[in-house]
């Protein structure tokens, strides 16, 4: 509070007399701080580090097992070769239990019996997927779809093959040429020695018409060779190994076991490379309806 005054002393000048009192001319206290709010920053702090965690997660996805990268029709097959396996070893074990009637159902080495059918339906599969993904190549106009057109031709002849028997027919033909009964392929003529090389070769040039298809494509030639070369090895290589098994001996029927079961599994990873390839070229297949409901 500020008094303002006169002094009354004689003699002596009028002075202005100023009294200030010290509260109000004491120095200012400096303001106080603004508050932080601690909760939201953290709050915000853990959003952005959840934020970027999940677009890490996001551009590297989490790494998946080849069995569960793989199709599912792949992934059946394979589990229906080693069934065949199986039922095969399991029948000849239990022969004097099951009946001869159930043991030929399950040889692998017959005719006209499961393993057969399921061999025919795996080849006729490959066939009839390759011809698909050609029909759709075709009609875009590639010319190339051609030599895929005559691959899915050539498996659905091997399909015909597995249930009608044209290689054994060929083989008998060949006995008439030149008879196997006093050559090292006295148990299985020579059918191999013709049909094995036609066949590679076959495949070599319809590799070479459909490159354009492969090109940059490793993954995909990958199990593409190494299914038709798994299937080869088996047909013909183990095959021509029962020549020197004794017949119907325990060797020859793990022979049998080996060369039916390896052509399985080289028709399964054929099976999954034309799989991939049709994924590759983004053609998808169903089946429509186009019946009219009345």
């Amino acid at each position: 509070m500020v008094d303002m005054g006169l002094s009354n002393r004689p003699g002596t000048k009028t002075h202005d007399r100023i009294i200030a009192e010290p509260p109000l001319l004491s120095a200012a206290k400096a303001p106080s701080p603004p508050r932080r709010d601690i909760s939201a920053k953290s709050l915000k702090f853990a959003e952005s580090r959840a934020e970027r965690h999940a677009a890490v997660e996001h551009q590297q996805p989490r790494a998946i097992s080849p069995w569960h990268a793989m199709p599912a029709l792949v992934r059946v097959m394979f589990a229906l070769d080693l069934l065949m396996g199986a039922l095969y070893f399991l029948s000849r074990r239990l022969r004097d239990v099951i009946g001869k009637p159930l043991v030929n159902f399950f040889d692998l080495n017959g005719e006209t019996n499961l393993p057969s059918w399921y061999s025919a339906a795996q080849l006729a599969l490959i066939g009839a997927l390759l011809i698909a993904f050609a029909t759709s190549g075709l009609r875009r106009g590639a010319r190339a779809a051609w030599a895929m057109m005559l691959g899915g031709a050539a498996f659905l002849f091997l399909s015909l093959d597995e249930t009608t028997s044209l290689h054994e027919r060929f083989g008998y033909w060949l006995d008439t040429v030149r008879n196997r009964r006093h050559t090292i392929f006295h148990e299985t003529g020579f059918w191999m020695l013709i049909c094995a090389p036609l066949f590679i070769a076959a495949i070599a040039l319809l590799a070479v018409g459909a490159r354009r298809y492969l090109r940059g494509r490793p993954g995909i030639v990958l199990k593409l060779a190494a299914g038709v070369a798994l299937f080869i090895a088996a047909a013909a290589g183990v095959e021509a190994l029962s020549n020197f098994a004794e017949a119907h001996g325990t060797a020859a029927r793990a022979l049998v076991l080996l060369e039916e079961v390896g052509e399985m599994l080289g028709a399964t990873i054929i099976l999954w490379g034309v799989c991939d390839l049709i994924r590759a070229h983004g053609v998808r297949m169903f089946i429509a309806d186009d019946s009219v409901s009345l």
